[in-house]
């Protein structure tokens, strides 16, 4: 397992910030409680482990087949329905949507081998996943993939409230396939 380079800073900043924290929780709170100090050290540790760990690319082997589709990302299936999306299409199409909560590995790899005929970001809000405009409000980023013909893989991403860094393998927490032709669910 590594640690995303993107996540060096932030890492390091927290690092700081507790043990300039346990440094003056020893000095002042330890000597007055010794229970609180050794609650706030444990928290401030969990903290910075879910720091490292939300930063963390284990190592995986990855599916190298052209004809199969894999999950994009660690996460929830939450939604399998029909909808009508309003970009790139006009027809309707499948839509597969996976929640990614904090504790998943936040790393996105495309689904399938093809081409890539539409990729578009889009500015936007930083509404919570579970809001029923994240999908289509929220800072995102769309690409659609020509597998074959007639069948087009069409990706979205969306993004959680609190991550509003710009950097996109950081903080993509929901994904919205819309699939052109049926699939074996």
């Amino acid at each position: 397992m590594t640690i995303h380079k993107e996540g060096g800073v932030t890492i390091s900043l927290t690092a700081i910030l507790v043990s300039l924290l346990n440094l003056a929780n020893f000095s002042y709170v330890f000597p007055m409680s010794v229970v609180a100090a050794w609650m706030v050290f444990v928290i401030t540790v969990a903290f910075f482990l879910f720091i490292v760990s939300f930063f963390r690319m284990p190592n995986r082997t990855l599916t190298i087949n052209d004809s199969a589709i894999v999950a994009p990302a660690d996460g929830k299936v939450v939604v399998i329905e029909e909808v009508q999306p309003d970009e790139y299409y006009t027809e309707k199409r499948i839509q597969i949507s996976v929640f990614m909560s904090p504790a998943n590995v936040h790393v996105n790899r495309l689904p399938i081998a093809g081409n890539i005929v539409y990729n578009k970001y889009h500015p936007g809000k930083f509404l919570v996943a579970w809001h029923p405009k994240s999908s289509t409000d929220n800072e995102r980023w769309s690409v659609v993939i020509d597998i074959q013909e007639n069948f087009w893989l069409h990706g979205i991403q969306s993004h959680l409230l609190i991550m509003k860094d710009g950097r996109w393998s950081l903080k993509i927490v929901k994904e919205v396939f819309y699939v052109s032709k049926s699939l074996a669910l």
